[in-house]
């Protein structure tokens, strides 16, 4: 994954895991932006697009965080399914929508939480410092716990999954650009916190 963009000299340049986060128009009158977002074939990118655009989804993770596309990258376990996304230790997690939370301890992540979201789609997020006040009823934006570094852990991040309807495998979708176009307090990768 990559964004890939030609000067007027013709000159090309690769920006790795789409990492732009401000573009600007110096140009006198119009300028043209071709934007692709990359979304594998077998995703549902009616799913993808409808929680790009919501107006209801909320970061998942509050205060200043980073994260790039590590979709599918190789992990020592396996093939990485979802997003992690870097922040404060302590900083508080929360809904991103309306849902049904539990909480439970996963033998890879720790401590960790299942949202089922009123429409049927599952969430699933690990590496927890603390659990929220209970299971049961959460309205997008409420604290849910507190971000960690449990488990097989290397530093304080939220590893988040997005599952398209019910719980089940093959249902799991790249959560990258939802999370991109609603974690707005976020900065380059390469950057410290």
């Amino acid at each position: 994954r990559r964004t890939i963009l030609r000067d007027l000299d013709g000159q090309v340049h690769i920006i790795p895991n789409g990492e732009i986060t401000v573009a600007s128009n110096k140009t006198k009158y119009w300028s043209r932006v071709n934007l692709d977002i990359g979304v594998a074939y077998k995703e549902n990118i009616e799913k993808v697009m409808q929680l790009v655009n919501s107006e209801d989804w909320v970061c998942p993770v509050e205060g200043k965080v980073k994260f790039y596309d590590s979709w599918i990258e190789k992990r020592p376990r396996g093939l990485h399914r979802g997003v992690d996304i870097v922040g404060f230790h302590g900083a508080n997690l929360l809904a991103p929508v309306d849902g049904t939370i539990a909480f439970f301890w996963d033998s890879v992540g720790g401590k960790s939480f299942r949202l089922i979201a009123d429409n049927g789609d599952y969430y699933f997020g690990t590496h927890l410092y603390r659990y929220g006040s209970k299971s049961g009823k959460v309205a997008a934006g409420d604290v849910i716990g507190q971000l960690g570094a449990g488990g097989n852990a290397t530093g304080p991040h939220l590893h988040f999954e997005f599952h398209a309807g019910p719980v089940g495998k093959g249902n799991e979708l790249n959560p990258y650009q939802i999370a991109h176009r609603h974690c707005t307090n976020r900065i380059p990768i390469e950057m410290p916190l």
